[in-house]
């Protein structure tokens, strides 16, 4: 007589062969003894149930497995997964890298046994070292700055006297010796052929070396430095160092211009338009706007010489202005620069096998596998990457493309957002890697109005240049701008694509852009008001406001005051007033 399970008749005869179907399903999995026993018909064998204490265990681990497996795959596809990149896209994956290194290095190396790594940081800091010292700028200006910490610390510079009482405070201080050796060693820096700083995520060698010489601790400092450094965690050490040098070079061109001595003008003048050159030793987006501030400051510098000049500049130290600023003349961004620091980090936020995978991310966060920017690169061909690292990359690349044809077209021939790529393009990308482009998109957007302006102001530079040599033959300024016999694309507006504005006034030459209105306010220029001092004593002062670059129907609906962009002569608003803290006060 066959034995009644009491379990089985617990459940409703109509779930009974369902549970029974499922009893032995659930037997030969959890069983060992019973995997390879032979099913038989119902009435030749003995009903097997799983004892009353492990049937919920099993239960709650398959809802578990159930449960983690979907998580698993709910996160993989909302997550992790990408599309993958089409043949004609893979062909455009990697940038021609030859535009940064000039073939000079590149970001493989190849390890002794023959195989490529990915590591532009040691490439870059190979090729340097072999170049000689002596046409490196680096060691001289490091070596400047720390053996005069005591002295330029304390001491303003990078202003015109018409922007800072402070001039008058200082201006004898300008003229000592000591002023003056310390620029002409600034000079010699600027005009070598090579800035010599290496990349490291330490001190680099040379400052560490003026550090030991002048007794400074060096708390940056790495005697074995990282086999592989990321090129995002590098120390730029010599931007700083660049904008430094550029301020003391502007206030000693200044100071020789006002003390008759155009020669010395001249020759700290060029050297702040060469120190621009080697600021993009390895052009990243910083490093190309330290190259722009730098520029901004050299044009500043020329245009207030010309209007300013108290022994009459001869043609040919205008020409010689004039070739020094034209091989800036249109500067471009290198987007190539930035997308290798893209690249670099990319590389390393996926695994050894080019993917961004779960558990690789989960190892990061829980800090195991440290910083994503610090672990070893993936060591692949572009085209072998997962499809989670190819497609921000393949994106990136586009979206820093628009912004160089941005960046490099007249402003009334281009007017788009430098987003627009990344926005179209962002259903693309993994939840991961979406908020990271898209906050380095944003990050970008502003590199195309910083080269129109830097461009605007090289462009009337120039003419302004153009105007002092055709006063010089003729002793006057031309009526129109035709007469100067320069190439159309100097004599653009950013804003109408037209030409600029110019009078003869009797001061001389006016130089102008409508601005960001589009109308012709006859040279009329917008000041914008700033304070300077303390919290409760804030002495106001004006400075000359640049025009932003937006739309005509955005100009329509905001409705800019109606004021232009003077160019030349160089506009100023009234200077800072003197300001002494309540505690230095007798």
């Amino acid at each position: 007589m066959r034995r009644k399970n009491p379990h089985f008749e617990t459940i409703p005869p109509p779930l009974q062969y369902q549970f029974g179907l499922q009893h032995i399903s659930e037997t030969l999995i959890v069983d060992p003894e019973l995997r390879n026993t032979q099913i038989l018909p119902h009435h030749h064998t003995q009903s097997r149930t799983i004892p009353p204490m492990k049937k919920p265990i099993v239960i709650t681990t398959a809802v578990l497995v159930v449960f983690f497996t979907t998580a698993a795959l709910w996160t993989y596809f909302n997550y992790f997964h990408t599309k993958p990149l089409t043949p004609q896209e893979q062909t455009l994956l990697t940038p021609d890298w030859s535009k940064i290194t000039h073939n000079n290095w590149s970001p493989w190396i190849t390890l002794p046994d023959g195989t490529k790594q990915w590591n532009p940081a040691t490439s870059y800091n190979n090729w340097l070292s072999t170049i000689p010292d002596e046409d490196k700028a680096w060691p001289i200006l490091v070596d400047t700055w720390l053996a005069n910490l005591d002295y330029t610390l304390n001491l303003p510079t990078g202003f015109f006297p018409e922007e800072d009482l402070l001039w008058d405070v200082h201006k004898d201080e300008y003229k000592s010796q000591r002023f003056r050796d310390i620029t002409d060693r600034l000079a010699t820096a600027a005009n070598k052929p090579v800035m010599g700083i290496g990349l490291y995520m330490g001190t680099d060698p040379y400052e560490h070396s003026a550090m030991i010489k002048y007794d400074l601790e060096d708390e940056f400092w790495d005697p074995t430095p990282h086999p592989n450094p990321p090129v995002i965690g590098a120390l730029y050490g010599d931007l700083g160092q660049s904008r430094s040098a550029t301020n003391h070079l502007q206030t000693a061109a200044v100071s020789a211009l006002l003390n008759n001595n155009p020669n010395d003008y001249l020759r700290y003048t060029t050297a702040t338009i060469e120190l621009a050159k080697l600021s993009v030793h390895y052009p990243t987006a910083i490093h190309q706007l330290v190259q722009i501030a730098i520029l901004d400051k050299a044009t500043d510098l020329v245009r207030w010489g010309l209007a300013n000049n108290q022994a009459k500049f001869t043609t040919e130290q205008l020409a010689r202005l004039d070739q020094a600023l034209a091989q800036y003349d249109p500067i471009y961004y290198e987007w190539e620069g930035e997308a290798l620091q893209f690249h670099d980090k990319f590389r390393r936020f996926a695994g050894q096998d080019g993917r961004i995978s779960l558990f690789e991310q989960t190892l990061k966060l829980t800090g195991q596998r440290g910083l994503s920017i610090e672990n070893p690169p993936a060591n692949l061909p572009d085209t072998q990457l997962g499809p989670s690292i190819q497609q921000p990359l393949h994106i990136y690349n586009k979206l820093n493309k628009q912004i160089a044809e941005q960046s490099n077209t007249i402003f009334n021939n281009f007017i788009s957002n430098p987003t627009d790529v990344y926005e179209v393009n962002r259903t693309k990308l993994n939840k991961v890697t979406d908020p990271l482009l898209g906050t380095i998109a944003n990050a970008l957007t502003r590199i195309p109005a910083r080269y129109r302006d830097i461009n605007q102001q090289l462009r009337a530079t120039r003419i302004a240049i153009a105007l002092h040599i055709y006063h010089n033959t003729r002793n006057e300024y031309p009526e129109s701008l035709d007469q100067l016999n320069l190439p159309e694309r100097i004599l653009l507006d950013e804003f109408t694509g037209k030409q600029l504005l110019y009078k003869r006034s009797p001061s001389g030459p006016v130089l102008y852009s409508t601005g960001d209105n589009r109308e012709d306010n006859n040279a009329t220029q917008r000041l914008i008001t700033k304070h300077h001092g303390g919290p409760d004593d804030a002495a106001p002062y004006t400075i000359p406001y640049t025009p932003r670059f937006i739309s005509q129907s955005q100009a329509e609906n905001t409705q800019p005051p109606p004021t232009d962009w003077v160019l030349y002569p160089l506009p100023f608003g009234n200077p800072k007033q003197l300001y002494i803290p309540e505690e230095d006060l007798p």
